[in-house]
């Protein structure tokens, strides 16, 4: 049985009411929530209740909501008795996608947006909140990175860290108020692979590149993107406490920083790479996942017997046909290897028909998730038996997270 959004006006309600029947199941434990809300991503879309009710469209009525969501948040861990003992963090990921007009938001004074090495496509605010640790109202500008987070919160909560290489900083001194400076003094501005900048303090050197620009361009409007422009850039030197809109390029008055931040550059390039300049990187590895390698053969009863199905797989996902679900081989973590069979709108219910009354020890299926590509574990399986194929017994249910 798998959920479907049948309406996605009512998406950022249902996360919502998710969250908050997860804190209140685990109000008597620790507990980690992570809450990605979907909006204002485009598509963006409101319920009946907030639809129509802000001045700025229908990208304000999915503001609007999700500021809702953030309340209800709030106000169950008030409820519990919970808001004074728990660290709330909340932030984004990117900038605006400009091209989407009045459903993108706005970048401000910042340069350009979404998908750029400039701030407007990077910088985003972050509030946290844990009231007699974090101090109250301070507001500060100094560098920081999501990818700060994890360390950062490992730290405050006494976990352990992974035995691996980490790219975070610990913030806690610095958001404690024990510190003024934030200990991340640099910034890696990568995309596509492309170091197209690096950042020291105040101080950001931008690398000769090609870049989507929506600054020259009409953007679209209710829901239909405009076009990207794409424009070039060459090597240029940016103080961003002076000028955070990245107008006045100062590298002909400052060529000792520029060539301070080149070496930087260099460095970084050794470690991670660089597709602008080719660098490989002693630390980059072949795209892909790594994962424990598993049998490839998986022999079973039902390998050669006959299958059924109720409902047909969804075309997109059903190229291997229906005998990969017995052929005795497993798939790997990619549904582009044709082993797969997916279902949208409709459960998969196959019949196994073994020809004869068969003991059976064990009930197992794989399942692949792949939330990027839209590919979502079933929420529950059920598994049940028949010595006539009529008459079943249901004899295990499943259940994922």
């Amino acid at each position: 049985m798998i959920d479907l959004l049948e309406d996605q006006a009512y998406l950022t309600q249902k996360y919502t009411h998710r969250a908050v029947n997860f804190i209140k199941k685990h109000k008597d434990q620790p507990f980690f929530l992570y809450l990605a809300h979907s909006m204002p991503h485009v598509p963006i879309n409101a319920s009946e209740k907030f639809k129509g009710k802000s001045a700025q469209g229908l990208y304000g009525d999915v503001i609007q909501e999700i500021d809702w969501s953030v309340g209800q948040i709030m106000q169950t861990l008030k409820d519990l008795g919970l808001d004074e003992k728990t660290m709330v963090i909340f932030t984004s990921d990117n900038g605006p996608w400009l091209n989407f007009g009045n459903w993108a938001g706005s970048a401000g004074p910042l340069r350009e947006g979404k998908g750029t090495a400039w701030e407007g496509g990077v910088r985003v605010p972050c509030i946290m909140r844990w009231p007699g640790k974090f101090p109250a109202g301070r507001v500060t500008d100094q560098l920081a990175s999501t990818l700060d987070l994890l360390p950062t919160i490992c730290r405050l909560t006494g976990a352990p860290l992974p035995n691996r290489k980490i790219d975070g900083l610990d913030l806690s001194d610095f958001i404690l108020g024990r510190s003024e400076k934030s200990p991340r003094k640099e910034f890696y501005y990568y995309y596509d692979g492309q170091l197209r900048a690096v950042r020291r303090g105040e101080w950001k050197l931008v690398f000769p590149h090609r870049y989507r620009s929506y600054e020259i361009v009409e953007p679209g409007n209710d829901g239909n993107p405009g076009p990207y422009a794409y424009q070039t850039c060459g090597v240029e030197l940016y103080n961003l406490k002076n000028d955070v809109g990245e107008r006045r390029d100062v590298a002909a008055q400052y060529q000792q920083i520029v060539k301070e931040l080149q070496q930087l550059a260099d460095s970084v390039r050794a470690e991670l790479g660089d597709a602008l300049t080719g660098v490989k990187g002693r630390a980059v590895r072949e795209p892909g996942k790594k994962f424990k390698p598993r049998a490839e053969n998986v022999p079973n009863l039902a390998q050669g017997k006959t299958l059924k199905l109720v409902n047909p797989p969804s075309p997109r996902y059903s190229r291997g046909g229906i005998g990969v679900l017995l052929d005795g081989q497993l798939a790997s973590d990619d549904f582009h290897d044709d082993r797969w069979l997916g279902f949208e709108g409709v459960d998969l219910e196959a019949v196994i028909d073994l020809g004869q009354v068969t003991p059976v020890k064990q009930l197992a299926i794989s399942l692949l998730e792949d939330q990027v590509s839209w590919i979502f574990f079933p929420k529950k399986i059920d598994f049940f038996v028949s010595k006539d194929g009529k008459h079943y017994q249901h004899v295990k249910s499943l259940s994922t997270p």
